[in-house]
């Protein structure tokens, strides 16, 4: 359709042949099936190409959440819950990028103009100019922010200048070697873990086998472990009958 040059052409020849079927002919009756599968691929393909631009919002809404760690699936509520982070930690960054962040984040219109916002802010371009290597660029580019974000939110955390009530938990395990750690954050959106905590407790108290010093080693082992695996989305299972 961009470079369509006749509206004739368009309509009789290249969208029909876009469609998958036979151009018109300038000659002769065309068969109602000819047209009646014409209009209806014609209107699918509208139809799709008119929720692409919401679907790519989506997409991109999705890995800014992935990116922030951000436990709120609903826009407003990732957008205030990624407000509510960047100003605890305002006042510890001198990082440009991530003070426009905060400043998009606080300023941008209603709905998922925020969004749009910062899709622009780290792509350097509009969202609705982007081409499919931009939403590539998108992922990496916006990950490393994220992962920068975590690291002033580690230092805030270690510095002790975040509000008492931040809820906020800094957690890791060090040997003789490094140290790995993570800031966690618990708000109303964090699903309930209580049945996967007592699980744990049960099964590193049963029998009385290990001592408590033993029990805290089994944690921080483990701990260790999921630091230095890669971020992946958490599977869902089903709790077990009651």
């Amino acid at each position: 359709m961009l470079e369509a040059r006749a509206p004739d052409e368009l309509l009789f020849d290249q969208l029909p042949r876009a469609c998958g079927l036979a151009p018109f002919s300038a000659e002769g009756a065309e068969e109602r099936d000819h047209f009646e599968q014409f209009f209806a691929a014609l209107r699918a393909g509208l139809d799709e190409l008119q929720a692409a631009y919401q679907g790519l919002v989506i997409e991109v809404r999705e890995e800014i959440r992935r990116a922030f760690g951000g436990v709120a699936a609903d826009s407003a509520a990732l957008r205030a819950e990624l407000t509510a982070r960047y100003r605890q930690i305002a006042a510890e960054t001198s990082d440009t990028q991530l003070r426009s962040l905060g400043m998009r984040l606080e300023n941008a219109g209603p709905d998922d103009i925020w969004v749009e916002s910062v899709a622009a802010l780290v792509a350097r371009k509009p969202l609705n100019t982007w081409q499919d290597a931009d939403v590539k660029m998108f992922a990496t580019q916006i990950s490393d922010l994220g992962r920068r974000f975590t690291l002033v939110e580690q230092v805030a955390v270690v510095r002790k200048v975040l509000p008492p009530e931040t809820p906020v938990l800094r957690v890791g395990v060090a040997d003789a070697q490094n140290e790995r750690s993570i800031v966690v954050h618990t708000n109303s959106h964090t699903a309930d873990t209580s049945f996967t905590r007592d699980r744990l407790l049960k099964s590193l108290e049963a029998d009385g086998i290990l001592t408590r010093e033993q029990q805290i080693f089994a944690l921080a082992d483990l701990l260790r472990t999921l630091l230095a695996e890669p971020d992946e989305e958490p599977r869902i299972e089903p709790a077990p009958p009651a």
